[in-house]
């Protein structure tokens, strides 16, 4: 094949949890601003609601992401990748590179900061999206897909 296998080296990133975490973050600070504003009309509803959110947050934070994290793993296979992810529902995908028609690759302001980015893989009729790869492996799928000849880079368009 035109893939060494990488072995079993989940690319993952190990900054993802912080990724993760921090978007929680901004959710928290954004729905405890909107039960500040429930608690000018109903103060013992919004007191509830705001002890709640906090709950949520502290399982979310401390368990489910870490536990996201370790269930999620994707790593390349001789002419394929292959993604399992999922805390509650496990799902596994093994993908390969000849079938990939287009591969996306995206960063958000937070994955910048932390150098961290989302592909995805697009086959015909489905796609498939891995969140908080590094830069170089993200590169690195998109390499394996174009050197399966999935894709047409600009440099070799024909018209």
């Amino acid at each position: 094949m035109f893939v060494k296998s990488v072995g079993f080296r989940n690319l993952i990133s190990e900054r993802s949890i912080w990724v993760w975490r921090i978007r929680a973050s901004l959710l928290l600070s954004v729905l405890e601003l909107m039960t500040g504003g429930l608690f000018v009309f109903y103060s013992i509803t919004a007191f509830i609601v705001a002890v709640a959110l906090l709950m949520v947050y502290f399982v979310l934070i401390l368990f489910y992401l870490p536990s996201l994290y370790l269930n999620s793993m994707c790593y390349i296979k001789d002419d394929s990748v292959v993604v399992k992810k999922g805390v509650f529902t496990h799902k596994y995908s093994q993908i390969r590179f000849s079938d990939v028609q287009y591969c996306v690759i995206s960063q958000g302001l937070i994955q910048k900061k932390y150098k961290v980015c989302s592909v995805c893989l697009m086959m015909a009729g489905s796609s498939e999206w891995v969140y908080e790869l590094s830069l170089k492996d993200a590169y690195d799928i998109k390499l394996y897909v174009e050197k399966a000849g999935a894709i047409v880079s600009a440099d070799n368009k024909t018209t």
